[in-house]
């Protein structure tokens, strides 16, 4: 290799996204930086393909106007950026002084992320050996929505996303796949294949449609008729 060319190597990582999908992720990296991104083609739910957000990642990781430092409001309200260690010391002080004036019950540790990994599973353990505050149970988001789908119809199980190639019939309802789980659609896909029937129940026609035999569109308050191909009727 000549001197001062650039080192250009591939390296295997995982998608760190809030998805099922758990995508394994080929990087290109150049020079200690990642300059492309590509779905692992052997991960049997990846395929080989990305969805649209971690196609455009290095998009929102490198962009200009990206905030990459702490910032404190100042005495005149605007927002200073401070070192890391500043911003640190500063959250330490501000908890640390909650919990020895009001105790332990004034703080409460809220962890919502769209992002796993180790430092996202050990937050609440910090914050519990920091302030011993209050954490709270489940999520405020899918954990509510489980709750309250317990709460109506009792309890559910999932199979496999690749049990759904056993499946005979399949109903996405209210759910387009090509924008909220593209890795499902080769999946559906060989369903098909082997004989599977999807339909499709939504008010809005998206292009999941096409990929049905049966298109059923709904609106509140009005009946409804299955179309056949991709159509539907509102009656």
């Amino acid at each position: 290799m000549a001197q001062g060319e650039a080192v250009t190597e591939t390296r295997n990582t995982v998608c760190n996204r809030d998805c099922p999908d758990a995508c394994s992720i080929v990087a290109t990296v150049q020079d200690g930086r990642v300059i492309k991104l590509a779905g692992d083609r052997d991960h049997p739910v990846t395929r080989g393909f990305l969805c649209w957000r971690t196609n455009h990642f290095l998009n929102l990781q490198y962009a200009t106007d990206r905030i990459v430092t702490p910032l404190v409001r100042g005495a005149g309200g605007e927002f200073q950026p401070v070192s890391w260690d500043a911003a640190l010391d500063l959250i330490a002080e501000r908890l640390t002084t909650f919990r020895d004036q009001s105790g332990p019950a004034s703080t409460v540790t809220i962890t919502v992320v769209a992002r796993w990994g180790f430092l996202a599973s050990s937050l609440i353990d910090f914050f519990g050996c920091l302030v011993q505050g209050a954490t709270k149970r489940g999520d405020i988001c899918s954990g509510a929505g489980e709750a309250a789908q317990t709460a109506d119809f009792g309890e559910s199980e999932s199979h496999g996303l690749d049990d759904l190639v056993n499946a005979r019939q399949i109903l996405l309802s209210g759910k387009n796949v090509f924008v909220s789980s593209p890795h499902t659609i080769p999946v559906l896909r060989d369903a098909q294949a082997g004989g599977a029937r999807l339909t499709l129940i939504d008010p809005v026609h998206h292009r999941t449609a096409r990929l049905c035999e049966h298109y059923w569109a709904t609106r509140t308050g009005r009946r409804f008729r299955a179309g056949h191909g991709g159509g539907s009727a509102l009656v």
